[in-house]
């Protein structure tokens, strides 16, 4: 399958998953690390580890630095939507 084509179905793909879900790829996937990631937003490194463990859902403010952050156009950005 040529890039052009597998970049579109990711982008497909991505757009249907849950907000707390897009954010959970992009961080791990960022290589940025947990402890750098919580610093730079503002929250505690346990913030970061409890949300990608499912285990808490985030406020607006901190998906909107998350987004900043990592540079990401969520999908579904509008809606808040839990783990």
């Amino acid at each position: 399958m040529p890039d052009t084509q597998r970049v579109a179905r990711l982008r497909r793909m991505y757009s249907t998953m849950p907000l707390s879900e897009q954010l959970r790829v992009a961080i791990r996937t960022s290589g940025i690390p947990q402890a750098d990631l919580a610093r730079t937003i503002g929250v505690n490194r346990s913030t970061i580890c409890r949300f990608l463990a499912g285990r808490m859902t985030l406020s607006q403010p901190t998906i909107d630095s998350l987004a900043e952050v990592l540079k990401l156009k969520l999908a579904n950005a509008n809606r808040r939507q839990s783990s």
